[in-house]
């Protein structure tokens, strides 16, 4: 699905009086919101000196001068990018629209394995344009993983619940249990198994921050409770309640 980015930069000024210089600096952050809008965030260093931007100079002098002026940078922006545990899992590609000026540019995004929510990828020069003798800003895109409808995730492992009757948290069973990449297991509960116990399918998680191993996949089990029963089955319970069970 292409993703579309709209704005328009904010130019820097710089102000001077006399021989004392003031210096204003947007330095924005774009992040796109719902209805195509966005919200502006101040970013910076502290401590830096506001000239080195500008005339590439520390506080304390060097650079190249106090003639030589550096290109100004055009305004950087931050785009929300959704993905799923999926593009997690095996990385993706995504195009996403760039608008500006009433162009239109397609962009690929290669979307990493193992990435995790909130960082950021960085596409150099597709930020805001660039003032005259400047040069464009980047655009970060900060990456949101969708829930999923069966597993959920902690760090490089997965979760995954799977609920069976009391009869056979009594007495024990096998069960079907699904991978996030589609392979299927034939899974032992083994009898007496307590709620919420995890059962461990190792290296069958998500790639880990060097991708040469994957988490693991825990299978927790809940145990169903029925809320109503039927004449047999309460005959049954009552007999099992008799013998201490």
């Amino acid at each position: 699905m292409v993703q579309q980015i709209s704005g328009d930069a904010i130019p820097r000024k710089i102000y001077s009086e006399i021989s004392i210089w003031t210096i204003s600096f947007a330095n924005l952050v774009l992040v796109e919101e719902g209805g195509g809008h966005f919200q502006s965030g101040m970013r910076g260093s502290a401590g830096a000196s506001p000239f080195a931007s500008v005339f590439g100079q520390t506080a304390g002098g060097g650079g190249c001068g106090g003639g030589c002026q550096q290109p100004v940078k055009g305004q950087d922006r931050t785009y929300q990018l959704s993905v799923t545990l999926e593009d997690v899992l095996k990385g993706s590609e995504k195009s996403i629209a760039l608008k500006s000026n009433g162009s239109q540019q397609n962009v690929s995004v290669r979307i990493p394995k193992g990435i995790e929510s909130g960082k950021k990828l960085r596409l150099k020069g597709k930020g805001g344009e660039a003032p005259p003798g400047g040069i464009p800003g980047d655009l970060f895109l900060k990456i949101n993983i969708a829930p999923h409808s069966n597993y959920t995730r902690e760090g490089a492992n997965l979760f995954l619940e799977k609920r069976i009757p009391y009869s056979l948290a009594c007495l024990g069973a096998k069960v079907d249990v699904e991978t996030l990449d589609g392979k299927k297991f034939k899974v032992n509960i083994p009898a007496g198994i307590q709620a919420d116990a995890k059962l461990r399918l190792k290296g069958h998680g998500l790639p880990g921050r060097s991708n040469s191993d994957r988490g693991d996949l825990y299978v927790k089990v809940g145990v169903d409770i029925p809320k109503e029963l039927s004449d047999e089955q309460l005959e049954t319970i009552e007999k099992l309640q008799e013998v201490g069970l």
